[in-house]
């Protein structure tokens, strides 16, 4: 189906923006039927790739722009979405499935096409693995740093295993990002993100600091990157450049950073308490402070200016320039045009 309002219709011809499938899939294309063009994001161009011929097939003999999206669609629909497994691959589907555990088991289609799994690491935290057992070989996707590869020939119970494995050899890791969560003000991304490595926290009003993590030695110096006005930015890089070989692994990370900044790091506030946060900026896209409890602590490098994720996330999907790689959109500040980008959360 196609969703008019992410299309965007310019003078020369084009049409671009976003086609969403009836499975929730969405992929950027750009198309001009005269001009014999027809872009796509990577997602779409690997899928296409398959199909050597469909791009010609599609621009060949249609009428218009609409008519070319629609093909598309219909031709996306026929090849990525699922369809029901003959009646003897879901036999010995539902014969691994018996041997499961019910607990473990957190949901399956009617047509047995996708089933997710669950887990609950040693901190407490559950995790799913989704299963798709339309495609050979078989498609994995879960919330961890890494995804787990695609599998030939695997049983349910081995791949539940695996998975399990590799949930335990992120426990390190995700206590340390716990630990900044409770010890933060973490504006990015949203919890529970047990996928992401780093963490964005305030310091002082339009200054956050972004944090990555190794999965591997959690509790060493992480790497780090300011975000705010120039100057202000300037003079804690400085500090901290002159300051980390005071790092210490077996203090916590909230600890360090007050320690190595010589500052006291800033307490996230309560949720629709605009009046526990002095000198709440107001949005440059939707002019108010507080948007469905988020707060706009998303700046711009050069002009300072801030943002609720979500607006310039939705703004820069309207630009006629939209770029977007993976999980993160590329756009310009709407103040000064200064090339900013945003990740995606999932």
């Amino acid at each position: 189906m196609i969703h008019q309002d992410q299309l965007i219709s310019l003078s020369d011809g084009t049409l671009k923006g976003f086609i969403k499938l009836s499975n929730k899939t969405e992929y950027f294309i750009d198309i001009n039927l005269h001009a014999n063009r027809f872009k796509c994001d990577r997602f779409l161009e690997r899928k296409l790739s398959s199909y050597p011929d469909q791009r010609t097939k599609l621009l060949g003999d249609a009428t218009s722009n609409a008519d070319v999206i629609d093909r598309l669609v219909a031709f996306l629909e026929s090849v990525i979405v699922p369809r029901p497994l003959p009646l003897h691959r879901n036999l010995a589907i539902i014969e691994e499935i018996v041997q499961l555990p019910d607990h473990i088991i957190k949901s399956m289609d009617d047509n047995f096409n996708t089933i997710t799994l669950q887990c609950l690491d040693e901190g407490g935290r559950t995790h799913y693995l989704t299963v798709d057992m339309t495609t050979s070989p078989l498609s994995l996707t879960a919330l961890l740093p890494h995804v787990p590869p695609a599998v030939s020939s695997c049983t349910l119970t081995d791949l539940y295993e695996g998975f399990v494995a590799q949930v335990s050899g992120y426990q390190d890791v995700w206590e340390v990002l716990e630990e900044v969560e409770r010890g933060c003000w973490v504006v990015e991304p949203p919890p529970p993100s047990y996928h992401l490595l780093h963490r964005r926290i305030m310091l002082v009003d339009g200054v956050s600091l972004l944090l990555t993590f190794s999965p591997l030695q959690p509790r060493s110096l992480p790497r780090f990157s300011f975000l705010g006005p120039t100057d202000a930015v300037q003079i804690l890089q400085d500090r901290l450049e002159e300051r980390t070989d005071l790092w210490n692994p077996g203090s916590t990370v909230p600890e360090n950073l007050a320690n190595i900044l010589q500052m006291e790091l800033p307490e996230a506030p309560v949720q629709g308490e605009k009046d526990a946060v002095p000198n709440v900026p107001d949005c440059g896209i939707c002019y108010v402070s507080e948007l469905e409890g988020e707060l706009p602590v998303f700046p711009c490098s050069s002009c300072t200016q801030v943002y609720h994720l979500s607006c310039l996330t939705e703004w820069f999907k309207g630009l006629p320039n939209l770029r977007q790689c993976f999980g993160t959109v590329f756009g310009e500040c709407p103040y000064c045009s200064e090339p900013m980008h945003v990740q995606l959360t999932l």
